[in-house]
Parts: C-alpha cells; sequence; structure tokens
C-alpha cells in the first residue's frame, strides 16, 4: 500500500483531504485482504492488518503533532470504558445495547455528530476527531485491534 498522498496531505494539513484517503486506504486494505464489502465488517476489524494500522496512525499522530490519529481515539475510547461512570447504567441492558451507548459517548467526546456536515477539518477540531471513518460501527473491536497492534509495535 502507497502512503504518500496520505502524508503528502497530512504534511500539508489538507485535514479533509486526508480524512477522504484515509477511507480510501482502509477500504483497499480490506478489498486486498478479501473483504469484499464497501464497509468493513467485525470479522475484518480484528484482524486489521497491524503494519497498515500503525502506518496510518503514526501518519495522524505526527503531523497533527498528537491531536488526531487512531491511538488517540482509542485512548479516549478506553478512558471512558475505564472511567466507572457508566457502569451502573450498563448492567441493566445488553452488551450490544452497551456498546452503542459507549459509541454515542465517544462520538460526543470527539466532536461528532450524526451528519458528516459537522465534522471540524483543522487543529481547532477537539482531540481525537480526526479520521472520521464513523463507518466502522464496531469500535470496541476496532480499538482492541489498535490497542494490540500498537503494543506489538513497540515490543
Amino acid at each position: 500500500m502507497d502512503y504518500f498522498k496520505l502524508s503528502y496531505l497530512l504534511a500539508l494539513q489538507e485535514w479533509l483531504a486526508a480524512d477522504q484517503e484515509t477511507e480510501r486506504l482502509m477500504l483497499a486494505i480490506a478489498e486486498r485482504e478479501g473483504n469484499r464489502k464497501s464497509w468493513i465488517t467485525s470479522n475484518f476489524l480484528e484482524n486489521f492488518p497491524c503494519d497498515d494500522l500503525c502506518i496510518i496512525d503514526h501518519l495522524w499522530v505526527k503531523f497533527s503533532n498528537g491531536r488526531f490519529g487512531f491511538s488517540v481515539q482509542q485512548r479516549i475510547y478506553e478512558g471512558l470504558v475505564n472511567s466507572g461512570k457508566y457502569d451502573n447504567d450498563f448492567s441493566r441492558i445488553s452488551e450490544k445495547r452497551r456498546y452503542q451507548l459507549l459509541d454515542a459517548v465517544f462520538f460526543n467526546a470527539v466532536g461528532w455528530t450524526r451528519t458528516q456536515d459537522n465534522f471540524i477539518f483543522d487543529l481547532q477540531a477537539p482531540i481525537g476527531h480526526l479520521p472520521t471513518f464513523y463507518q466502522i460501527g464496531n469500535w470496541h473491536i476496532f480499538f482492541s485491534r489498535v490497542q494490540y497492534c500498537l503494543g506489538k509495535s513497540s515490543d
């Protein structure tokens, strides 16, 4: 996979174009790995290639001075999970509903809304706001993979 265009766009702080390129790359990686759908499945997220994930994340973190990237989003998500703030609310609902609610809390924390019209494509965006690959849907699976891959890359 060629990351030159993403690197170039991020270096220029062309955040919208870099966000679109990130989506294109992730879907191309999915197709390369045999995931023929136009979206990312749970099974694919569990096995997303660590090398690709780490490269994309590194570029976002580097060119945003630590404000953006999947690892930044993962830390925010993990902080919400581990805060204990939602334990009582979550104890009475199904696991699927729990993750849906946690996703909504995460979306709020990074400044995402239901429509793409409200995304902010500059450094004034909330920390973790970019990339906006919100089509993932199963954030708990994706962030588990991010955590695994980043841990593996630091070995």
